[in-house]
């Protein structure tokens, strides 16, 4: 954790710690090109990425919100932050659809691009065949329920005391228990019918990380851990995935107890030498490779014709590894040299001052 002139940290290990999880889901989603080496329960890097969001929000906005930030300058400078990469990766994911997948109903096709680009998703299936919540860019699903959870605590922010935060995180937690009961797994949010498992994600995650927040302002956490290990440490839970029917149980423990974990120590510790650099390139490129990286794997696959085996499959590990190097350059060109200076344009334009984004991973100063 950095401090800066304004008063407020830079969280550099944070930074990082999400940029490897981000690299933790391209290499599940792209598993077929690693061969062995890839991770096999994805969901608990997405609940990273959700209690570390409450953390950073909170931490950012907390103290505005209760002092009379108004609610819709909150939800201007959230869409700011978020939309930019989403519209291109929407963009992206678009014209993989149309002209590689080639949809079977062109009118649901632009009517979920249409809704789409209002960050919503479409309440009638693309087709008959489509399960994804966000069908285009699937991703998405995960931001769909985060700005929620950042719209409800903002909402909640002046009169949410810490009695009524614990019943949140508790209605939260219950949620996972009844998902893990009826499903099997904790692994929900991404198809239309997961929907409810995924805001019992997002609400206990993203509250957690509130709690995090006001833990933190009392009695910051002394640990500082070396990043290199904090980075294992986060992996190390996603290498493995017990089978039914006890499964969810491991990736509840992991999800309430782990990841808020991680979180807590990643806010304490200070990344040294060439640690600071590392950390703050991964958490550069961190939403970007999110935002990107489904499009560039259907896209592959579909050319490949989905095949079990392939030129590219059969150069695993090596494939993958080449592919999420060049997804990783490409994310971070994406975040130096379009997406912040694009928001520090749009925040001057619609929140009339310069600023930063509020979110440790891009946190800078002139």
């Amino acid at each position: 954790m950095a401090e800066r002139s304004s008063g407020k940290a830079t969280f550099d290990v944070l930074n990082g710690l999400r940029g490897v999880a981000a690299i933790a889901v391209v290499n599940m989603h792209m598993s077929q090109y690693f061969g062995v080496i890839h991770s096999a329960n994805v969901a608990p890097a997405v609940d990273f990425f959700f209690v570390l969001s409450g953390f950073v929000i909170s931490y950012a906005y907390e103290e505005k919100l209760t002092s009379g930030l108004f609610w819709n300058r909150f939800f201007i400078a959230r869409i700011i932050r978020l939309y930019p990469l989403y519209l291109l990766g929407l963009i992206f994911g678009g014209l993989v659809v149309w002209f590689l997948e080639h949809p079977v109903n062109p009118a649901r096709f632009f009517a979920t691009l249409g809704l789409n680009l209002f960050m919503l998703p479409n309440p009638v299936a693309m087709d008959a065949n489509t399960k994804p919540l966000f069908p285009i860019n699937f991703p998405a699903w995960s931001l769909f329920v985060e700005l929620i959870a950042n719209l409800v605590y903002a909402a909640l922010a002046p009169r949410l005391g810490n009695r009524l935060l614990a019943v949140i995180v508790g209605v939260g937690f219950l949620g996972l228990v009844a998902t893990g009961l009826t499903t099997g797994t904790l692994d929900e949010g991404t198809e239309r019918l997961q929907i409810l498992g995924g805001l019992a994600r997002v609400t206990f995650s993203f509250f957690a990380g509130v709690a995090l927040y006001r833990r933190w302002t009392i009695r910051p956490t002394r640990f500082n851990l070396h990043p290199a290990l904090l980075f294992v440490l986060l992996i190390l839970p996603l290498m493995l995935k017990p089978g039914a029917p006890f499964g969810w149980l491991y990736e509840l423990a992991v999800l309430t107890l782990y990841m808020p974990a991680i979180v807590w120590l990643g806010s304490g510790s200070r990344p040294r030498g060439v640690w600071l650099p590392v950390s703050v390139a991964l958490g550069a490129l961190s939403y970007p490779l999110y935002m990107i990286h489904a499009p560039v794997w259907i896209a592959i696959r579909t050319l490949e014709g989905w095949q079990p085996t392939s030129v590219l499959i059969g150069y695993a590990p090596w494939s993958g590894i080449a592919m999420t190097a060049g997804l990783c350059a490409v994310a971070w060109w994406l975040d130096k040299a379009v997406d912040y200076p694009l928001r520090r344009r749009l925040y001057k334009a619609f929140l009339h001052r310069s600023t930063h984004a509020a979110d440790p991973k891009v946190e800078r100063r002139r």
